[in-house]
């Protein structure tokens, strides 16, 4: 019967390979995240940000840029930084940002001895 005979399942097969790139497997590919690339590109954007903060250590506000983005991904990180580069600026969102991070990571209890 072939692809064009009057056979039905023959054409039901046909249309269904003809039909499976788009309508099969597009919603697996339109669900698919990259988190690898999206992990880089905010990465690479941090790396920018950290630049960026140590060229201008005296400006709070680029300090704070940076840290409020790191603090998204990495929030030890801005412990670390907020508690051994003391050359920094300092202003009280970043000390805010600091006790949140303390916070969402367990630690605000070893810094401050509280049970």
């Amino acid at each position: 019967y072939g692809i064009g005979g009057s056979n039905n399942n023959a054409t039901y097969h046909w249309n269904y390979l003809n039909t499976a790139p788009t309508s099969l497997l597009y919603p697996l590919q339109k669900q698919q995240k990259r988190p690898f690339l999206t992990s880089l590109r905010q990465d690479l954007h941090l790396k920018q940000l950290e630049r960026i903060a140590n060229t201008t250590p005296s400006d709070p506000n680029t300090q704070f840029d940076f840290l409020s983005q790191l603090a998204q991904t990495y929030p030890d990180a801005v412990i670390e930084r907020f508690e051994q580069y003391k050359d920094f600026a300092i202003d009280e969102r970043i000390v805010l940002l600091y006790l949140n991070c303390l916070q969402r990571t367990g630690m605000v209890n070893n810094r401050f001895g509280m049970k």
